[in-house]
């Protein structure tokens, strides 16, 4: 359970870190915690409706709704409006470590 937060975490400050370096350039990044919702990985008895997080990534994707023009924003199934995340995440020096982190492990780049 403790990894499976940590990449929830991990996840979360990813989208904080890019919508930072890239929301001048009209990137938005945002990131959506769908909850408990029947999935193969959850099992078909999780108690969340699966078609709130679809309502959500279909806004986010659209830039509609509730997220017309926002950013940075964190989302949770069956809120109204962006929610706040741990406060871990909003950490920016924490977010530059994961991003220089993830360059070490994949070789990858992030572009400044």
């Amino acid at each position: 359970m403790a990894a499976y937060a940590d990449t929830k975490l991990a996840n979360t400050m990813f989208a904080y870190a890019f919508a930072r370096r890239f929301g001048h350039r009209g990137v938005r990044a945002s990131s959506v915690d769908p909850g408990w919702v029947p999935t193969k990985m959850t099992g078909m008895s999780a108690p969340g409706d699966i078609r709130e997080s679809d309502r959500l990534y279909v806004m986010l994707a659209e830039d509609s709704g509730e997220a017309e023009g926002t950013n940075a924003c964190y989302w949770e199934s069956g809120s109204v409006g962006p929610a706040r995340s741990k406060e871990e995440a909003y950490d920016e020096e924490a977010q530059d470590a994961l991003l220089e982190k993830l360059e070490e492990i994949t070789g990858v780049a992030v572009p400044n």
